[in-house]
């Protein structure tokens, strides 16, 4: 796209409201369940809210800010651990506006200061907040709190 590098990484994206909201995290360490309970979370609330990617993301710098872009064999579909690949209600892309990293409990601060990711594939760095995988109430109530900020 106009000469800026598409960068490929592991990880979901989704939209919630305005945001778009980028989360990463180890095989396994529960990125999709986390991108379907925010995206429910939303719904019950009435705000809008789409999937753009799930398991793997283009990430494109793009006027210094980032943009998540869904592979095409991929558009339109989610895993669900042991359900299957399911359909999806999507957006092709979105602009990032925070990352979410997943960790374990022991590799996180109690007391963490606002971080930042940096996006070396693209040159690029955008807010992120860490929470702790295997908690997914846990992570989306510090999703919520992070907007609600």
């Amino acid at each position: 796209m106009q000469g800026e590098t598409v960068k490929s990484r592991h990880g979901c994206a989704v939209v919630l409201e305005r945001a778009g909201v980028l989360i990463l995290g180890e095989s396994g360490s529960g990125k999709s369940e986390l991108a379907a309970r925010l995206i429910r979370r939303w719904h019950d609330a009435n705000c809008f809210a789409r999937w753009v990617a799930d398991d793997r993301i283009y990430l494109q710098s793009c006027g210094g800010r980032v943009v998540a872009r869904v592979p095409k064999p991929i558009a339109g579909l989610a895993e669900c651990r042991f359900a299957g690949v399911l359909s999806v209600d999507h957006l092709p892309a979105a602009i990032v506006d925070l990352a979410i990293s997943l960790h374990p409990y022991d590799e996180l601060e109690r007391l963490p200061d606002s971080g930042h990711l940096y996006l070396p594939e693209i040159d690029t760095t955008i807010p992120l907040i860490r929470v702790p995988r295997g908690d997914p109430a846990r992570a989306e109530e510090l999703v919520e709190a992070h907007f609600a900020a």
